[in-house]
């Protein structure tokens, strides 16, 4: 059974046992994402990642899921890092942490990166 973080709280919990500290100022952001019945290159490379961190998103091909993108900062104390939590149901199945600089990185939530 997957971790049930359908709440801030729960959620902000989640990334600090991670090892993550969570923005306090930055409001999460939601929005609703139908994962595609066919996986492009993009979406496979991606499912690839998160199945080194434990998920598999195949199942959820063609259901609605919420991502919420969270502010988060990690031992580099960098000011562009944010988690992006995938959510079916209220259910943890996948997620990353990733930079929005051009030459940032994206790892999955586990630490496993491409």
């Amino acid at each position: 059974l997957t971790k049930r973080l359908d709440s801030p709280k729960l959620r902000k919990e989640y990334l600090e046992n991670l090892g993550y500290t969570v923005d306090e100022s930055f409001t999460e952001e939601m929005k609703i994402i139908v994962l595609p019945i066919s996986f492009s290159k993009v979406y496979l490379n991606y499912n690839e990642l998160q199945k080194r961190n434990g998920f598999n998103l195949e199942k959820y091909k063609g259901f609605e899921t919420t991502q919420y993108t969270i502010k988060v900062f990690d031992e580099t104390k960098r000011d562009d890092l944010y988690a992006h939590i995938l959510l079916h149901n209220g259910r943890l199945i996948g997620g990353d942490i990733a930079t929005t600089a051009i030459d940032g990185y994206m790892k999955g939530l586990k630490n496993a990166s491409w």
